[in-house]
């Protein structure tokens, strides 16, 4: 055989894997990777915390900063890559309204795990630690302007999981898309509770089942926002 034939044989499987990397699909799952990686690396890194703090000194503050770091690049990274990369309408990744009983669905949601929640925030673990951004601990309008940035985290947070990811692996795996952001959603608890872990894989699967057949992630930004909230109101304004 002429060895320069059975060369571009052997090549040939590494340009299909090379053309899978830069397909849709392979865009985003590598997308997804880096800007979690970032946001973990970012974390106490010197010249990254002088910035933060020299564009708004407010940013001293590591809860703060870290709300802002994942809006940054959980949910302003992969807008701009779906616009600019992707060239696509951001509609196409989950920003579309859905119908109001996707609303209705995750309120039923919400009033069938709240009992649970309610219950382990009185628990002296919790209310050792939350909120994480300790003046907000005292109530009032640090409490509410606290709770305001925490909603659009958890859009950021949303928008990548079960917007971005799940949007864009849908078309090539199906409703199996609901899987895939199940292990980060994970992986970005940990340092909670164990029982928290363990509740994070079924509110993980819910949430990604509301998103895929939905069409939209607004009913999981819903459930999310609201769970954070009602969470901590729980925990300053009644058991504090």
């Amino acid at each position: 055989m002429n060895p320069l034939k059975a060369f571009r044989e052997d090549v040939e499987p590494l340009r299909e894997v090379l053309r899978t990397f830069r397909s849709q699909e392979g865009l985003v799952v590598i997308l997804a990777t880096l800007v979690l990686v970032t946001r973990r690396s970012l974390r106490g890194v010197d010249w990254w915390v002088d910035l933060a703090t020299s564009i708004a000194p407010v940013l001293a503050n590591r809860e703060l900063r870290f709300r802002v770091e994942g809006i940054l690049l959980l949910g302003v990274v992969p807008l701009l890559f779906v616009l600019f990369v992707h060239r696509r309408s951001v509609l196409d990744f989950g920003l579309r309204l859905p119908k109001m009983r996707w609303f209705g669905f995750a309120t039923v949601y919400l009033a069938l795990v709240h009992p649970i929640n309610f219950l382990y925030a009185a628990s002296p673990a919790i209310l050792a630690d939350y909120p994480f951004y300790a003046p907000a601990r005292e109530g009032g309008l640090e409490f509410w302007g606290y709770q305001a940035l925490v909603a659009v985290y958890m859009f950021a947070w949303e928008f990548l999981l079960r917007g971005y990811m799940l949007f864009g692996l849908k078309d090539r795996l199906g409703p199996f898309a609901i899987l895939v952001p199940l292990l980060p959603f994970v992986i970005l608890h940990f340092g909670y509770s164990t029982p928290e872990l363990y509740f994070c894989i079924i509110d993980g699967l819910f949430l990604g089942a509301i998103a895929y057949l939905s069409r939209s992630v607004w009913p999981v930004v819903y459930i999310h926002t609201l769970q954070s909230l009602l969470w901590e109101i729980e925990v300053v304004y009644l058991f504090q």
